[in-house]
């Protein structure tokens, strides 16, 4: 697993997730990550102070070095802390397109295609579930990545999405 991220947004909960998968590499699973810093706005720390920059980058694992997204490829499983904004990250839609099963932040709003088969929720116990998920992962078959590579063609494509957004906009605009 790789993951290279930085402070923006929900300062505390990224932490949490860098810290965590430093617990996980020292149970053995291969994992790289980097969380770099950035200056925290006032609303995104809620009442916690803001973090010390001398802490950072927080470095899990061997350092990742080339190409982020041939690591990124090479997960079995694609970890984001999407933040507050619950937005889609270009990451998030490059692990999708990739086929990846991804774990995240819940999204709040509806989204015009299915999003189910790239989503493995983050269940209660929050980024403490990583490792099940890592472990499933791991005995997926490689059927299953390729279901979800040939879903994300099928109803996530960037030619497949701008014809829904055409589509719920109307012919009238053009």
């Amino acid at each position: 697993m790789a993951l290279l991220d930085s402070l923006w947004g929900w300062p505390r909960h990224r932490i949490s997730l860098h810290r965590q998968l430093a617990a996980l590499v020292e149970q053995g699973y291969a994992i790289r990550s980097r969380l770099d810093y950035r200056k925290p706005e006032p609303y995104e720390l809620g009442d916690a102070p803001a973090p010390q920059p001398d802490l950072f980058p927080m470095q899990v694992g061997a350092t990742i070095h080339g190409n982020y997204e041939q690591l990124l490829a090479a997960s079995r499983l694609g970890v984001f802390a999407t933040g507050f904004h619950y937005g889609w990250r270009n990451i998030v839609t490059l692990a999708w397109a990739l086929g990846l099963q991804t774990l995240q932040d819940p999204f709040t709003y509806r989204f015009l295609f299915d999003p189910a088969p790239f989503l493995q929720p983050l269940g209660p116990e929050g980024w403490n579930g990583i490792s099940s998920q890592l472990d499933q992962a791991r005995r997926e078959s490689p059927d299953e990545r390729l279901a979800r590579w040939s879903h994300f063609d099928h109803v996530a494509s960037p030619e497949h999405v701008t014809a829904m957004v055409v589509d719920q906009l109307g012919t009238d605009l053009f």
